[in-house]
């Protein structure tokens, strides 16, 4: 409820002119506003809507004017919502799960919804009293199950459980070929009824989805000055890209003409440093990872660690404890809103803030600067950071807090600094960021549908695209989101022609992966000067008495550094550390009993 407040407080000191607003608006944007302005203003009849298009075309600016104009023409609050943590982290929105007080789904599977105590419910009433409309952000991460509770809580919240037309009410929502959610159904897919069994008994089958109007942007303004580029990303996002797009894209992708994986990566970080104020968009944490500390290690000064603090509220000090070992083993920022345990800066260094802080200072989500100097406590605590915006202006960046349940019942109060290094971020990470120069790795670590196209779309024009790779086959629409936009097209716009079902890529087989970014585990032993991790000093054995299979195997897995260096770990009665010992001491007549019969197939269960 602070966090509610706090951002209708922040946009009240905005002083967004939504009357300027609206008469910039395209045709698209415009016929949008106007039709859910009046809906909410004429209070006759609840606006249930879904609004989609592509990445570009405005939905965002259209949501900013229309939560003006409602709130200071009509008195009026609306409630913006992200499906999860680290989306709302990005736009500087509140978590459906945390405003309206929604289960938290952990991996034991899919939670069940239980009402809301007397307090939780009162506190929730008072503070969502004077809302006439939620907006839900990126609905394409929205799971059926999620889309179901958010109808439940409310229609607790508002009371509306006898009301003839008391489904979920007021909703605003986005886009479909975007990322997918992590669980469950899409979101237009009804709940199957053992879900509902499992997780709300009570509950009758019901196509939530149906209940909603249906309309679509179409003027992209991103890229409104690049049509070859916007052309190709409207391709992109059915997966109908055509071979001239294909080609247009390969002249957009880095050379990185190493053998070795390690000169690959630091001929890249060379290619970053050079470009300004870029932002590389990669599809994993660890890719991210990668990159960003191979560019942290190129910067001489001092390391700045940045430590975050955690409080948990439990009811026992069993809960407690549970809670404290299970947030010690948590590494992924993104089910802790985007803040990790622990982030890493140097002075000089590139960062990016990552939630709106002062919008009149541009302190926005999605800001680069640079680490000036930072402020101590009497403690040696960092308290502050100052960056350096590229206006020159410096500003002192403090922690923020969010709170999150990290299981049933037991929350997290978190502070940490909303920085990252600017680097890399994931595709996930980036969704809401319009940049005009970006790094993209669309070859084979793409795994969700619809990556590419979310990555793509964030950069403003086709020049300042950089591709490390670009796989076609990892190119993937959602078939079944093409089908639902095609049957609301039908039912709502029949102005607009279906999309052609082409939902995944092809295989090219001219494209050649640069390999870039590989463990760190294996640099490390890459680098290691051990003189048996030397391929070099590889002997081959004399043939009388030995089994050939073992010995060739035995040989393919001496040639692997890695496996060279896990098989040292080995506790040093077993059986391949033996081998590797008395491999490297020549002691070929202590070699020969090894390779047995019994040791060969051992040997190529191993291997298989």
């Amino acid at each position: 409820m602070d966090d509610f407040q706090g951002n209708k407080k922040q946009e009240v000191e905005d002083n967004f002119d939504w009357q300027k607003g609206v008469e910039s608006m395209n045709e698209d944007q415009r016929r949008v506003f106007d039709s859910v302005f009046q809906l909410v203003k004429d209070g006759n009849k609840i606006c249930r809507k879904f609004v989609t298009g592509e990445a570009g075309t405005g939905k965002s600016y259209a949501i900013k004017c229309l939560v003006h104009a409602i709130r200071q023409e009509l008195k009026k609050d609306v409630a913006i919502l992200a499906p999860t943590g680290i989306a709302a982290f990005n736009v500087g929105l509140l978590a459906m799960h945390r405003l309206l007080q929604l289960p938290v789904e952990h991996k034991r599977g899919t939670p069940k919804c239980s009402p809301l105590s007397d307090t939780a419910l009162d506190a929730i009433r008072k503070a969502l009293k004077n809302i006439v409309l939620v907006i839900v952000d990126e609905i394409s991460m929205v799971s059926n199950v999620n889309f179901l509770y958010m109808h439940l809580r409310l229609v607790e919240i508002f009371n509306t459980f006898d009301d003839e037309d008391g489904w979920f009410g007021k909703i605003f929502n986005k886009n479909l070929l975007q990322l997918p959610p992590v669980s469950d159904g899409p979101v237009f897919v009804p709940v199957p009824t053992e879900t509902l069994n499992k997780c709300v008994q009570s509950v009758a089958p019901v196509d939530l989805w149906s209940l909603l109007d249906y309309d679509e942007l179409r003027i992209n303004m991103r890229q409104k000055d690049d049509d070859t580029y916007k052309t190709i990303l409207a391709n992109l996002r059915v997966c109908t890209v055509s071979d001239a797009d294909t080609n247009i894209l390969k002249t957009r992708v880095i050379n990185l003409n190493f053998h070795n994986p390690g000169e690959r990566l630091y001929k890249l970080c060379d290619y970053v440093k050079a470009l300004s104020d870029t932002v590389c968009i990669m599809p994993t944490n660890d890719i991210c990872d990668t990159l960003n500390e191979a560019m942290l290690a190129r910067n001489n000064e001092p390391e700045i660690t940045l430590h975050a603090n955690d409080k948990i509220d439990a009811k026992n000090p069993q809960q407690r404890q549970y809670a404290k070992i299970k947030l010690e083993k948590k590494e992924d920022s993104s089910v802790m809103a985007g803040l990790p345990k622990k982030i890493t800066i140097k002075k000089n260094e590139k960062v990016m803030i990552r939630h709106n802080i002062d919008t009149s200072l541009g302190l926005v989500n999605g800001t680069l600067c640079v680490v000036d100097s930072i402020t101590r406590s009497v403690t040696s605590e960092v308290e502050k950071v100052n960056v350096r915006l590229l206006s020159r202006e410096i500003h002192r960046i403090e922690r923020i807090r969010v709170t999150f349940e990290i299981s049933t019942g037991v929350y997290v109060n978190k502070e940490q600094f909303p920085l990252i290094l600017s680097y890399a971020i994931t595709v996930h990470k980036s969704q809401g960021i319009s940049l005009k120069t970006v790094v993209i790795d669309a070859g084979v670590h793409n795994f969700a549908k619809g990556q590419i196209y979310v990555a793509l779309s964030i950069v403003t024009s086709l020049n300042g695209l950089h591709l490390i790779n670009y796989d076609t086959f990892k190119v993937v629409a959602d078939t079944l989101a093409i089908l639902q936009y095609n049957f609301l097209r039908q039912k709502f716009r029949p102005d607009l022609v279906g999309y052609c079902l082409l939902t995944t890529g092809c295989h090219d087989h001219n494209h050649v992966e640069q390999v870039w970014a590989i463990p760190k585990e294996v640099l490390e032993v890459q680098q290691n000067n051990d003189p048996a991790n030397n391929i070099s000093n590889l002997r081959g054995f004399p043939e009388d008495g030995y089994n050939s299979f073992a010995v060739v195997t035995f040989l393919l897995l001496l040639s692997n550094p890695t496996l060279r260096n896990q098989i040292k770990k080995l506790p040093p009665d077993h059986i391949m550390h033996v081998m590797i010992n008395n491999y490297w001491a020549n002691k070929l007549q202590d070699l020969q009993i090894c390779f047995s019969l019994d040791t060969s197939i051992r040997l190529q269960q191993i291997i298989t």
